[in-house]
């Protein structure tokens, strides 16, 4: 579909979603979200990996830089600061297992570290041997997991609003009223049901009340969030990240035990309103080297809300030795 897609599909209901676009690919992934979205210097692709289809943009030139994007988001999360960082990267932005336009797996298996693996082998299939690796929110659990797992091919490691999955569980316990919904995702088959039909509802409240600015993620995002987690277990496939956590977590233990702390250099950046400086100090338990920085006037959604700051911050840890 060409840029007409946008006007047509986007805000309709799931049902005519579905009917703009007949290819819905493997796990009824239905392509328009991304289609309608278009970046300019970007191009959209599909990987296999395993009979799985994973969906990500590429553009630019220069190193390769992978980044992941976080719940309940997509690669459209770093929109802002792609175009610029393409100038001197080659620009990955991959939409995480079972989440954007990445097909959903049937057995709905969607830990960080499987989600990694899946990252891993679209990476190779590009042919890089090392890369540059910046992660939010899940996306930052699944970039910690590459890296325990890859750490070789990782030159340097960016963590974004997240915590490492035994560290979380403490954070949460610390601030139960602020991770209320870590608990209610992790219940089999009801919050899917109490959002069906209502996920606009349910995902604008956390682009609103974890923003410092509420208006930072704005209506065209939201329609298309909407339209990607409105698909077939969309929902279900998001909720499934919080229910395996704890095997996630074991497995990122496991790893660190065997392989000691990582020695990549680490940038741990969290929003001023938001995990702040939390994101470094937590990740000094599991990486030699680690970097602060703190977004201004910003919450957990950085990217959106300050991403010139985010931008040359990343610059700089990348452009340093």
């Amino acid at each position: 579909m060409k840029r007409q897609t946008f006007t047509l599909c986007l805000g309709l209901s799931l049902s005519m979603v579905l009917g703009c676009n007949g290819d819905k690919g493997p796990g009824g992934s239905a392509q328009v979200c991304t289609q309608a979205n278009a970046l300019s210097g970007f191009e959209s692709r599909f990987a296999d990996v395993g009979g799985e289809r994973v969906h990500y943009m590429i553009g630019g030139s220069g190193p390769a830089l992978v980044l992941l994007h976080g719940w309940p988001a997509a690669w459209i999360s770093w929109k802002k600061i792609m175009p610029a960082m393409a100038r001197s990267y080659t620009v990955i932005a991959v939409d995480l297992r079972g989440l954007g336009d990445s097909s959903i797996p049937a057995d709905f298996q969607l830990d960080a570290p499987k989600a990694a693996e899946n990252v891993f082998q679209v990476v190779q299939q590009l042919g890089y041997t090392s890369i540059y690796l910046v992660g939010h929110d899940w996306g930052g659990s699944v970039a910690y997991s590459y890296a325990l797992a890859h750490r070789e091919q990782v030159t340097k490691l960016a963590i974004l609003e997240s915590a490492p999955g035994q560290d979380f569980g403490a954070l949460e316990a610390a601030l139960p009223k602020t991770f209320w919904f870590n608990w209610f995702h992790q219940v089999a088959d009801l919050p899917e049901e109490l959002v069906a039909g209502k996920e606009r509802v349910y995902l604008s409240w956390f682009y609103r009340n974890f923003a410092y600015r509420a208006d930072a993620i704005g209506a065209d995002d939201i329609n298309f969030y909407e339209c990607t987690y409105s698909r077939p277990g969309g929902m279900r496939a998001g909720f499934e990240y919080y229910r395996d956590q704890e095997s996630g977590a074991t497995s990122q233990e496991a790893l660190l035990a065997s392989g000691g702390k990582l020695q990549m250099p680490v940038l741990g950046m969290g929003g001023q309103y938001s995990l702040a400086g939390n994101v470094a100090n937590i990740f000094g338990r599991v990486a030699e080297q680690v970097t602060s920085a703190v977004v201004p006037d910003a919450g957990h959604w950085v990217v959106e809300e300050n991403p010139d700051f985010v931008r040359t911050q990343l610059e700089n840890f990348l452009a340093g030795s």
